[in-house]
């Protein structure tokens, strides 16, 4: 439902028992495919209890493998998907490192998962730009999504019997059995 986003990368985490499994959609760039061999979703388990996904738009024009998404921070505790842009990303890649946090690539989505690793939730405090992400910490067992304040790039959500799914499009909800399209009253 979402591939008009952009056909320059794809990614897939599963979450099957305590492991996270990554899977290649059929854009993922090249790039990534030769330095991460990941599977195909074809090979995805249908017993996960978390999935996510993510595509990268026609925006960018470089694809660095090491920034795919879903990005797992190198502890692999901390899964993130981001939209959009931080605008502040060069400010925080210095507090960070400033603390003796290395960056290995410096990209934005390396940086907002080591924040949070360091700032936790306190990093919406800190984060200035045009995004709305995803964050599944393993080690707390929670998930953490956050939009920026003007609503900018939207993040879409329901809630429906134990369920949790989100988007950046409306779109990509209305393709799930058990999100209706009828608008809610509340």
């Amino acid at each position: 439902k979402m591939k008009h986003r952009g056909r320059l990368d794809e990614g897939y985490s599963f979450f099957s028992g305590d492991s996270v499994l990554a899977f290649s959609g059929k854009d993922t760039h090249s790039a990534v495919l030769n330095k991460k061999n990941l599977p195909g979703l074809s090979e995805a388990p249908t017993s996960a209890w978390l999935a996510m996904g993510h595509r990268l738009g026609g925006i960018f024009s470089d694809v660095h493998p090491d920034e795919h998404q879903p990005f797992s921070d190198d502890s692999g505790q901390i899964l993130a998907v981001l939209d959009g842009e931080i605008f502040n990303s060069s400010q925080l890649a210095k507090e960070l490192q400033d603390k003796g946090i290395q960056l290995e690539t410096g990209g934005q989505i390396e940086i907002l998962t080591k924040s949070y690793r360091l700032w936790g939730e306190g990093i919406l405090s800190r984060i200035d730009g045009s995004f709305s992400f995803l964050i599944y910490d393993q080690r707390e067992k929670k998930v953490f999504a956050a939009r920026d304040p003007f609503g900018i790039k939207p993040f879409y959500y329901c809630h429906e019997e134990g369920i949790f799914a989100f988007a950046s499009e409306l779109k990509g909800l209305f393709g799930l059995p058990f999100v209706s399209k009828k608008m809610s009253k509340s």
